[in-house]
């Protein structure tokens, strides 16, 4: 796996330019000591303020949340196991959404990966959607659970499908 952040960035800038609308990043690497990973930066500005939705790993270890998932208008998901047990010491409130990864132990990678799937299959059903408008039906119409006594927001399809049912003109 190539996880150097200047050829992440590169890929993110090519992806853009060649039309994805959803940029799912399930790698991702702690703040440097000045507080930041600047190699990533680059990519996922570019694709921000080409109004595209950008989705990355919250992290696992450490206290901080990984870059790029750390970058101002990115997307961070976090990793609960299937008994929704968050093993991470990041901080829950730093984490745009959760959901469960099957595998043990729960790490934010394959997360990312049903995060960014959802929404694009929020847009699938739905094509006058953008993904950042997909974005937001799932981040309103997720359950609202406690993690380590704060309010977390776990993905439930369910309601997001159930929403875009609700709010059809047909």
């Amino acid at each position: 796996m190539i996880d150097k952040p200047e050829t992440v960035s590169k890929g993110i800038v090519w992806a853009v330019d060649h039309g994805a609308d959803i940029i799912n990043l399930s790698l991702g690497r702690a703040p440097a000591e000045n507080k930041v990973q600047p190699g990533y930066r680059e990519g996922v500005e570019y694709a921000l303020e080409k109004g595209k939705l950008v989705i990355a790993s919250a992290g696992t270890s450490g206290k901080e949340l990984f870059y790029p998932g750390a970058i101002e208008g990115v997307i961070s998901v976090g990793g609960l196991d299937e008994n929704l047990n968050y093993r991470s010491n990041i901080d829950v409130q730093d984490i745009d959404i959760f959901t469960v990864d099957p595998k043990n132990p729960a790490n934010s990678s394959f997360p990312t990966a049903i995060v960014s799937g959802a929404a694009s299959l929020i847009t699938a059903l739905d094509e006058t959607i953008s993904s950042k408008e997909a974005m937001n039906i799932i981040l309103e119409q997720a359950d609202v659970i406690d993690i380590n006594g704060q309010n977390a927001k776990l993905l439930n399809m369910d309601r997001a499908i159930e929403f875009l049912d609700r709010t059809d003109p047909r």
